[in-house]
């Protein structure tokens, strides 16, 4: 069985405008340097990523729920393995050691990747709708 392409399209529209309205809201205070530093700017930009990535496969190819599923997770799978190999690293999250920069951004931008592939799981599985954007 498939889903409509316009369908997941505006599901993708609807999701990256959420996004960019969280950080719009919470992080517009901040200065750029801040911004560029920020870990849900990089956990964000995570999200976007994946959506552009299914936005490509949608447009590009046939597909089936199946096929979907099957691409969230098996990126998901590799984003947590990215993720797994930040924490490796630092065996005592929250104590005095802390991530060096890299690390920081690389973790929060998997992490994103990862919740993204969550979200757009439930959204083909029917769990998860994303309403029109009311201004």
């Amino acid at each position: 069985m498939s889903i409509s392409r316009q369908y997941l399209i505006k599901q993708i529209n609807r999701a990256e405008i959420l996004d960019s309205n969280y950080i719009e809201k919470h992080l517009k205070d901040i200065s750029n340097k801040e911004f560029d530093e920020h870990w849900w700017r990089w956990h964000y930009q995570g999200h976007y990523d994946v959506l552009e990535h299914m936005r490509r496969i949608i447009i590009n190819n046939n597909y089936t729920k199946n096929i979907l599923l099957k691409e969230l997770k098996r990126k998901d799978k590799l984003y947590c393995h990215f993720c797994g190999s930040i924490d490796n690293r630092y065996p005592s999250m929250g104590s005095v050691q802390e991530m060096n920069k890299e690390d920081k951004r690389a973790y929060a931008y998997y992490d994103g990747c990862s919740c993204e592939c969550y979200n757009f799981t439930e959204l083909i599985k029917g769990n998860r709708y994303y309403d029109k954007i009311r201004k």
